[in-house]
């Protein structure tokens, strides 16, 4: 029987941490996204004031210069400047940006709790366990039911970011060097 237990418990320990793993992708991935989003939203308002210029300019050129390869050129670019702003009118980027945000500030207390539980594991019984895996399990559907989905874009920045660069994890040395000087033992 105390076999089983540990067994069972073992079980249990493996799925919190798969769970925390999936639940922090998702969080790292969201986050990936609405960097992105702001990114380009950034690039599009440049984009926007640069050919907003050169058609400017090009249409002053025209009436000191009356040259037709200006008219020509701020012409086309007037066009691509046209074709940009109805691109971005259908496109609201600081509020799908502000769903990533708030999907990952909804699940940045569940990876809290998860982590946790997983602090608390062997002061915890198995049902106690349990308990708590299913209150964490419940609470993450919630969030998922409700969220924006992400790209590949970012599920691959966030792959990058977790494996490669250890992004949401911490050495010993930078926690002891981010701890007040009165806490660092």
């Amino acid at each position: 029987m105390g076999q089983d237990f540990q067994t069972h418990k073992e079980k249990l320990y493996q799925q919190l941490k798969e769970q925390y793993g999936k639940v922090v992708y998702t969080y790292t991935a969201h986050l990936k996204n609405a960097g992105f989003l702001q990114r380009d939203c950034n690039r599009f308002k440049w984009v926007q004031i640069i050919l907003s210029a050169i058609s400017t300019g090009g249409f002053v050129a025209t009436v000191i210069m009356d040259e037709a390869k200006v008219a020509w050129v701020g012409g086309i670019v007037s066009t691509a400047l046209l074709v940009v702003n109805g691109y971005l009118k259908s496109k609201d980027f600081a509020a799908e940006e502000q769903k990533h945000i708030d999907v990952a500030n909804s699940l940045w207390s569940i990876r809290e709790d998860y982590i946790s539980v997983l602090t608390d594991f062997d002061a915890l019984s198995e049902n106690e366990i349990m308990e708590k895996r299913e209150l964490l399990k419940d609470r993450t559907a919630k969030v998922y039911e409700n969220a924006i989905q992400t790209d590949k874009r970012s599920y691959a920045a966030a792959q990058q970011a977790l494996q490669k660069e250890e992004e949401q994890f911490f050495h010993e040395e930078e926690l002891v060097n981010i701890l007040p000087q009165h806490l660092r033992q």
